[in-house]
């Protein structure tokens, strides 16, 4: 069961509204300057978001392919002891182990909407998919140390920009993102109250 005792459960109180402020502050700012260089270059943001039946099937679909896919490969890797794996589950199972499922919800909402309109609604229209797979792999980038995942996250970034190009819906990968975010975010969370010290 996971427990601490009251003095310890403030630092993270402190570590988790530290974390909201940081992802408010990065992903609205991400945002805020999306849609300012989208209207100074005339880029046709909200005329590429739309709900409908299909985009629902998208998300849903290419959701469940990704968490299933890089959960399992995480495991996997987790048992085999790869030490860039150990190290990223040292560094950042910590951060969100103090977070409730709204934090999280919030955080990759943030994350989706705001990641997504900039470099698939903008940078992706100006540079194309690869540059913008590629810089939002290194928007990812951790520390040295991690780079196997800012270039996981430069694949995903070049993934999301061809599900914007197959569908020409912005809203997919925005679902996606965030609802991606929020199952890995969730197992990160869960993960760190199962086991608070983490291999």
């Amino acid at each position: 069961m996971y427990w601490r005792s009251e003095p310890a459960r403030r630092p993270l109180q402190r570590d988790r509204l530290l974390l909201l402020f940081l992802a408010i502050l990065i992903e609205g700012g991400l945002g805020v300057g999306a849609v300012v260089w989208a209207q100074r270059r005339a880029i046709p943001l909200w005329s590429h978001i739309y709900g409908d039946w299909r985009a629902l099937l998208w998300i849903i679909v290419a959701t469940a392919l990704m968490a299933g896919i890089n959960l399992t490969a995480y495991v996997l890797a987790l048992r085999r002891q790869y030490a860039v794996v150990l190290h990223f589950d040292r560094l950042v199972v910590p951060i969100f182990s103090a977070s409730g499922w709204p934090d999280l919800l919030l955080i990759s909402l943030l994350a989706g909407v705001a990641e997504e309109t900039m470099f698939r609604g903008v940078i992706q229209q100006e540079l194309g998919i690869v540059w913008a797979g590629v810089l939002f792999g290194l928007m990812h980038f951790v520390e040295p140390r991690l780079w196997p995942y800012t270039c996981w996250a430069m694949v995903i970034g070049m993934v999301f920009g061809c599900l914007y190009l197959w569908t020409g819906n912005l809203l997919v990968p925005i679902g996606v993102h965030a609802a991606y975010d929020f199952i890995a975010l969730h197992y990160l969370q869960r993960r760190g109250r199962n086991c608070p010290a983490a291999p």
